[in-house]
């Protein structure tokens, strides 16, 4: 091996580097949770724990000193990759090391559950009134443009412009959908992550563009993501026909609807959907408070859950006892009370392909500990027997 990738490797693999790690680690994470009151909790994950790279801190040490640190995602990776290399691929191979291998391996796996969360995973919330049924959830933070046919029977089809495409028309820039064998094609434009529809020129701060004399006024993002209200412009374009202008708004109480070659089409802006394998309904929510307060002190969703196969199954969602059931999981989130004899549950669902895996990580975490333990132990063990037989043969 080359001397120059030789010092490359004793460098990534070095214990130097897992404590600088650690250092930036703690700036970031001391960062990110004093940032979270200025830019809200989704920012800070992403600027902070989802970047390679961030410029901080947020408020400019003596009102102008901002600098590049490393991000999240750089410091977990470079920490696996000091890891693999320092803890399990440089360690002398040996009996007595053999819990340190091991240990080392389950961190690396729960580095690696963290990535794939990150990447793959998909979550969002079904909300429930007693009684009711649900076979999709609807994301947090993600956004889509549903474009429907109306029939006899209402919506026959339906087709989607996806969260990238809608984000991707912010700006100056714009995104263009169409859909096969459709007389209809959109064109996106001035997305606004929180926005409100204003008459035009009233409100300061709003574009320059007009529909109907109305104008989309920008806002500064909410700290809580999920209460943002995103809006764009939307131009139609029809076989045959001229072009139509609208405004999408998640505010909005009714969907835009618009004719091309006798059909008609609703198109709204909402939070993105994601389809369930099964559906939910909800029997029975029971809650309760803590003596004279406002705060929960216990709730829980009584459900069944349908997937064609057979009579549905009953289950009970509350606090660390989530529905588990092909690769989703469905925890008790919040609820809320209707005023009325029906109350409303809500259920956070999440597909993670990598559920399990910090248990398992943990698992093997522990194994890998209490080998080195008792590694340790067998061997003192046998010192002081050595020890004593030694003088007493004296």
């Amino acid at each position: 091996m080359k001397p120059v990738l030789q010092k490359i490797l004793a460098v990534l693999a070095g214990f130097p580097l897992a404590v600088g790690l650690l250092f930036f680690t703690f700036i970031a994470t001391w960062l990110g949770t004093l940032a979270q009151k200025d830019i809200g909790l989704l920012e800070a994950q992403h600027k902070y724990f989802e970047s390679l790279v961030y410029i901080g801190p947020e408020e400019a040490l003596f009102g102008f000193l901002r600098f590049p640190l490393p991000g999240g995602m750089l410091l977990m990776s470079l920490l696996a990759v000091n890891l693999v290399l320092g803890g399990i691929v440089r360690l002398r191979k040996s009996w007595s090391r053999a819990g340190i291998l091991v240990m080392h391996t389950g961190v690396v796996m729960l580095l690696v559950a963290g990535w794939v969360r990150l990447e793959y995973a998909e979550d969002g919330s079904i909300g429930l009134l007693e009684g009711e049924r649900g076979d999709e959830y609807v994301a947090f933070h993600e956004y889509e443009v549903a474009v429907g046919e109306i029939g006899a029977e209402g919506v026959v089809r339906e087709w989607v412009v996806a969260d990238e495409a809608l984000r991707a028309a912010s700006g100056t820039s714009t995104s263009t959908a169409s859909f096969a064998g459709q007389p209809l094609r959109l064109t996106l434009s001035g997305f606004a992550l929180n926005a409100r529809v204003v008459p035009a020129g009233v409100m300061p701060g709003t574009r320059s563009a007009t529909v109907d004399g109305f104008s989309v006024q920008t806002l500064k993002p909410e700290a809580e993501a999920e209460f943002n209200l995103p809006a764009c412009y939307v131009t139609a374009f029809r076989e045959g026909d001229s072009a139509q202008g609208g405004i999408l708004w998640l505010g909005a109480r009714q969907p835009w609807t618009v004719r091309a070659a006798d059909r008609t089409y609703v198109i709204e802006l909402r939070k993105r959907r994601y389809p369930l394998p099964f559906s939910i309904e909800l029997v029975k929510f029971t809650h309760e408070y803590h003596p004279g307060t406002n705060m929960p002190r216990h709730f829980q969703s009584d459900v069944l859950v349908h997937d064609g196969t057979g009579a549905p199954q009953p289950q009970r969602v509350r606090m660390n006892e989530p529905l588990r059931r092909d690769g989703f999981v469905a925890y008790q989130h919040q609820f809320r009370d209707t005023g009325s004899t029906q109350l409303y549950s809500e259920l956070q669902v999440v597909k993670n392909p990598a559920d399990q895996w910090p248990l398992w990580s943990l698992i093997v975490m522990t194994a890998g500990m209490l080998a080195h333990f008792v590694t340790k132990l067998v061997r003192w063990i046998v010192r002081e027997t050595e020890t004593l037989q030694a003088g007493a043969t004296r």
